[in-house]
């Protein structure tokens, strides 16, 4: 649960951290929990430090806690590596008002202390680097910060003892110069370390994947195989109607034969029967056009029988016409007499 509510407080936005490397994503923890915890300690510093009157590390105190604090609310707004080079900036402030604000003497002791504080916040920088060009910046500042120390508040060292003052120069830089380069391989191994992880995750998720669709296809061929299966007892049981078909067809077939040679028997019994039907057709039109002819014959007959009857009618009407005519001519007379 505290877990989950410190992500919630710090951690930037879901998205912008799912799209960060394994490495920085894996780191980004401790450059909060380092921004945190650089701000209790100031904090608590700078307050000591106004206790005690040393009034010009209190207020360098006050301008870190700033950085800080911007480096936090960066990080949670989603610009990761702008909050990291904040917390760098910071942490190269720090050294630079360690060095030259710090109460020192000027004795031989004074180098050791300043290449010792430098070589820890380093180390602390490197905690926070999500990227190379932060270590290598913050090597190069050290190397101006430890050149412009030697130039300015070691000046005095020299008057006083020149060969010890190199001596103990020497050291401390050689010390400054192990400790980044130190850091460096190691931050170079351990990303070099990281990506070979990666890439063995790769591997890994890829050889999965083809595991997995090896397992997939086989499981496609088991279910094509039990659908084969299937298919052949189908296949099997289509066969056998098939065979049943076969032996229907050819039971049908003799049945069909035997049928045909009745019917061609038949037939050939029709077409005697139709021949005869046909000469008897022949034969009986052969009557009716003779019957034809005879009733054609009759109807002649009969017509001149009609005609002579007709010319008989009117002979006895003509006759009877004559015979009437003189008894007409005695009644004219009769009619004109009276």
């Amino acid at each position: 649960m505290a877990s989950t509510t410190f992500n919630q407080r710090f951690y930037p936005p879901e998205l912008v951290f799912n799209s960060l490397p394994v490495r920085e994503q894996e780191q980004l923890s401790l450059v909060i929990g380092s921004n945190l915890i650089f701000m209790i300690l100031f904090t608590i510093f700078g307050i000591v430090l106004f206790l005690f009157r040393v009034p010009v590390i209190g207020i360098g105190s006050g301008v870190l806690l700033a950085f800080f604090a911007t480096s936090l609310i960066s990080i949670k707004k989603g610009h990761i590596h702008r909050g990291a080079w904040i917390t760098t900036a910071a942490i190269a402030v720090l050294s630079t008002v360690v060095c030259f604000g710090a109460p020192f003497q000027n004795t031989n002791f004074l180098p050791y202390r300043d290449s010792c504080f430098v070589a820890v916040m380093t180390i602390c920088n490197y905690v926070i680097s999500l990227r190379r060009k932060q270590l290598h910046g913050f090597f190069l500042f050290t190397i101006a910060l430890w050149m412009l120390l030697n130039i300015t508040l070691y000046r005095p060292l020299y008057e006083a003892g020149v060969h010890d003052a190199i001596m103990n120069i020497i050291i401390c830089s050689l010390g400054l110069f192990t400790a980044n380069m130190s850091i460096l391989l190691y931050d170079r191994f351990t990303r070099r370390v990281v990506s070979r992880a990666v890439e063995n995750e790769k591997k890994s998720s890829d050889a999965f994947e083809k595991i997995s669709a090896v397992i997939n296809e086989t499981k496609e061929g088991l279910n094509i195989g039990k659908q084969l299966s299937a298919s052949t007892e189908k296949a099997a049981e289509s066969v056998e109607e098939i065979d049943r078909l076969y032996a229907y067809i050819n039971e049908e077939t003799v049945s069909l034969s035997s049928e045909a040679v009745s019917i061609k028997d038949t037939s050939v019994l029709i077409n005697d029967k139709a021949e005869k039907m046909k000469n008897s057709v022949q034969e009986q039109s052969k009557e009716i056009t003779r019957t034809s002819d005879a009733l054609a014959q009759m109807s002649s007959n009969l017509t001149n029988i009609s005609n002579i009857a007709t010319e008989q009618r009117s002979a006895r009407r003509l006759m009877k016409l004559i015979q009437m005519l003189p008894q007409t001519s005695r009644l004219q007379k009769r009619f004109r007499t009276h």
